[in-house]
C-alpha cells in the first residue's frame, strides 16, 4: 500500500465525526490517495489503514456529560496531568471529560473548551526549608485554576479540592 508522495494528498487532521476505522470514530492524521481512498497517518505507508466516510446519518455525536477521568502513567509527563474542561454557553455548565471528547467539542460554537495542567506530584503542602517558601501541589493547582478562570469562567467554582489526584 506505500504509494510515491506523488500519489497521494498532503496530511490532512479530523477531530472525528468524518471516517470510521474498525467500526470506531477516527481521530487524527489521514491523506487521501489518487483513487479517493482514505488512510491514516501522514503518509501513504504499508502500515496504513483504510477508513471509511461516514454517512451524515452514521456520525455518533458524543453526549455532552461528564466524564470519569483521573490520571494514568501514559499521559502524566513530569508530574503534570492535563486535564479537559467543557463549558455549555446557554447555561454556563462545566463538566470535566476524556482529552477525545474535547477534541470532539473544541471547535463547538455553542461550547467552550479549556485545558489546565494539574501536578499530582510532588509534596502537597507548602514547606519552608532553610527559610525558604517551596510550593507544594495543592498551592500551584490553586493558582492555576484561579489564572483560568479569568478567561474560563466559573472553573474555580467547579474546582474545589485542589489535592485531588496528588500522590
Amino acid at each position: 500500500m506505500g504509494l510515491p508522495r506523488s500519489k497521494y494528498s498532503s496530511p490532512k487532521h479530523t477531530p472525528g465525526g468524518e471516517f470510521l476505522l474498525n467500526k470506531e470514530n477516527y481521530i487524527g492524521w489521514y491523506v487521501v490517495t489518487y483513487k479517493n481512498e482514505y488512510l491514516t497517518g501522514k503518509q501513504a505507508k504499508d502500515s496504513s489503514k483504510k477508513l471509511i466516510p461516514v454517512k451524515e446519518e452514521q456520525v455518533i455525536r458524543p453526549l455532552f456529560v461528564e466524564d470519569k477521568v483521573e490520571p494514568n502513567l501514559t499521559v502524566v509527563k513530569n508530574g503534570i496531568w492535563t486535564r479537559y474542561f467543557l463549558k455549555k454557553i446557554t447555561n454556563q455548565k462545566i463538566i470535566e471529560v476524556t482529552k477525545k471528547k474535547y477534541l470532539f467539542f473544541d471547535k463547538t460554537s455553542n461550547i467552550e473548551s479549556a485545558k489546565l495542567n494539574w501536578i499530582i506530584q510532588g509534596p502537597v503542602e507548602n514547606r519552608l526549608i532553610n527559610n525558604y517558601l517551596y510550593y507544594g501541589a495543592e498551592h500551584n493547582n490553586r493558582i492555576a485554576t484561579l489564572r483560568l478562570n479569568n478567561t474560563f469562567d466559573g472553573i474555580s467554582s467547579y474546582i474545589t479540592d485542589y489535592k485531588e489526584f496528588v500522590n
